[in-house]
């Protein structure tokens, strides 16, 4: 389960057990809510049922996060909201792949886009500018992120499927950055299970789209891999350089972005090995690998200096420093 090689069966089984995890928990929150009358038994079991299908929207446990925090909250009218929401996202899609949705409720449905973005901008002290694209832009973005996959498919086919397997979504917005800040690459998170977030100003071509899939998917998996817990026992507070973000990071940040940087360079690698990239394309993408190279080097500094790693941590980090370190020259 924790090997670092890419695996779609390895993928199908993660996305299995995640949802199973999510759906016993729902079916638990939804009781709840049907004791007080807020839902009656028969949706809520078509709900529950509809997380336990293969093609699950992410929408689900989004506005699953969402009623949550509204029972907590004592929000009455977040949660009938958020149970709407979840009624919405239970009916079947109609597309059969990963779907291309941007940060508005018009592709997210109602209510959702606030929700999306109050998970994957989870951090303070660095919070996401981000904002949802137009029409234009989303038609160039989707035909992207098929151009994208389709590079995948052919050139690393086995981390396609591992990609395919995990995500139903992708959600592309645009960053918004003040003058002097940083603008976001790409985000994912435990609570929008299936999805991910790309900005899309910062994917310049179909291989940095297929790199950037490769780079939040590894996130999805290892927080597929913990149930979203940290994979370090230090302590959140605690901060360090990061080899993929200008500010300090806490550790698990950095233990994660070390990982995916390795998995950055296992897909560069395996792209330039498979002739189907441009000549172009093959010279950017051997000078970028190099990047990731360096990149974890740094990473794996402050990883075996400063962080105390749990044993899932340990389980999922280690394959990829293996991978790393037996690379050629």
């Amino acid at each position: 389960m924790f090997a670092f090689q890419p695996d779609p069966d390895r993928g199908r089984r993660l996305d299995r057990e995640v949802r199973a995890d999510f759906a016993a928990s729902l079916a638990t929150v939804l009781a709840a809510v049907a004791e007080q009358g807020g839902i009656d038994a028969a949706t809520a079991d078509r709900i529950v049922a509809a997380l336990d299908e293969d093609r699950a929207a992410p929408g689900l446990i989004v506005a699953y996060a969402g009623l949550v925090e509204a029972i907590f909250g004592d929000r009455p009218d977040q949660v009938e909201a958020c149970v709407a929401a979840l009624v919405a996202a239970a009916r079947p899609a109609p597309e059969v792949g990963i779907r291309f949705a941007t940060l508005d409720d018009a592709t997210l449905g109602a209510g959702q886009a606030e929700r999306y973005r109050g998970l994957f901008d989870d951090d303070p002290a660095s919070p996401l500018a981000i904002a949802p694209l137009d029409p234009d832009a989303l038609d160039r973005a989707r035909a992207l992120g098929a151009a994208g996959l389709d590079l995948l498919d052919r050139g690393v086919p086995e981390l396609a499927g591992e990609v395919r397997a995990i995500l139903r979504e992708i959600v592309f917005a645009r960053g918004t950055p003040a003058p002097g800040e940083e603008t976001f690459q790409g985000a994912s998170t435990f609570l929008a299970w299936g999805a991910v977030l790309l900005n899309a100003t910062e994917q310049p071509d179909r291989v940095a789209l297929a790199e950037s899939l490769a780079h939040e998917t590894g996130h999805s998996i290892l927080s597929g891999f913990s149930r979203g817990a940290p994979l370090v026992a230090n302590a959140d507070a605690e901060r360090h350089a990061s080899p993929l973000r200008t500010d300090p990071r806490p550790l698990d940040g950095i233990v994660h972005a070390t990982y995916v940087l390795a998995r950055m360079h296992y897909c560069l690698d395996r792209l330039i090995a498979s002739g189907v990239l441009t000549a172009d394309e093959q010279a950017k993408a051997t000078a970028a690998r190099a990047d990731r190279r360096r990149a974890f080097a740094a990473g794996l500094g402050v990883v075996d200096a400063h962080a105390r790693l749990t044993e899932i941590g340990r389980s999922a980090f280690e394959p990829a420093r293996a991978y790393m370190a037996g690379l050629p020259g």
